[in-house]
């Protein structure tokens, strides 16, 4: 049945639509035999060639618009190719340079080689510059260091005698003080005093019964902070008895508040004892 008839008249779909576009009054119901490949298939009707026409078109329709799509894709893949090609291209040559420059491949640029090495020879020099520099920072910094420490102790015995002036001045007070006190007890006995400069001027009156009002003085000054001296006599005394009542002095001032008193009660015996 599937047979091949060679008394029927066989055409493609192609053909049927063709002619059945151009015949007209058949009916819905009249078929026609068609081949389809090598085999031999039953009329089809006007309405389903139509359709199978259709499905045709749209088939090649988009038979064409994927092989379309294909060539656009190979252009772009060959477009791809290409670039990629070119930037490996690149890349070599930068690779064959940099080899170039560090003397794995020879270059027809003999210079290139020859201001490697004098590049490497000035980073050496640099180096070892850059180490003598190095080595000079740090025995100046070691000087520096021992000055600042000597600086600081410097600045601490400064600190120490400046500690130990400002307790010499105040005992220095402290002790005028102290023998002024114990003058103050003798003025209405003829006992004056006066301050000049570093020396405490002591004046006696009252002595004389023949003159009342005649004075007898001496000068006190005070060495080092913690030594008494008599500088001038008025009128003049033996340097021996000074010598006693000032060694007397300096020997009980430390440990006695009573050692102003007796100098002063000393000093005026002996002018008393020497002129009146």
């Amino acid at each position: 049945q599937g047979k091949r008839n060679q008394n029927v008249p066989t055409m493609t779909i192609a053909d049927y639509a063709k002619s059945s576009s151009n015949t007209s009054g058949r009916t819905a119901g009249n078929s026609i035999d068609f081949l389809i490949g090598d085999e031999y298939a039953p009329g089809f009707s006007s309405a389903l060639s139509k359709r199978l026409l259709s499905s045709l078109t749209k088939f090649d329709t988009f038979i064409d618009s994927t092989v379309s799509r294909v060539e656009d894709s190979c252009k772009e893949n060959t477009r791809l190719v290409r670039e990629k090609q070119s930037e490996i291209d690149s890349l070599q040559q930068v690779l064959r340079q940099i080899k170039i420059d560090r003397g794995v491949l020879g270059s027809a640029n003999s210079g290139v080689a020859a201001q490697k090495a004098s590049i490497e020879e000035t980073q050496l020099k640099m180096e070892l510059d850059k180490e003598k520099l190095n080595q000079q920072v740090e025995s100046i910094q070691m000087e520096v260091d021992i000055l600042s420490k000597e600086k600081e102790n410097y600045q601490q015995k400064v600190n120490v005698v400046r500690e130990q002036k400002k307790a010499v001045e105040l005992q220095e007070e402290t002790k005028i003080e102290e023998l002024t006190k114990g003058v103050m007890l003798y003025t209405r006995l003829g006992l004056d005093f006066e301050r000049i400069k570093d020396d405490l001027w002591f004046r006696f009156t009252y002595l004389d019964p023949n003159d009342p009002l005649r004075q007898f003085s001496f000068s006190l000054t005070m060495i080092n902070g913690d030594t008494y001296q008599v500088n001038a006599c008025d009128p003049e005394l033996p340097k021996e008895a000074i010598l006693a009542i000032v060694r007397q002095l300096n020997k009980t001032s430390h440990g006695s508040c009573n050692a102003i008193p007796a100098f002063v009660r000393s000093m005026r015996g002996e002018f008393k004892k020497h002129y009146v």
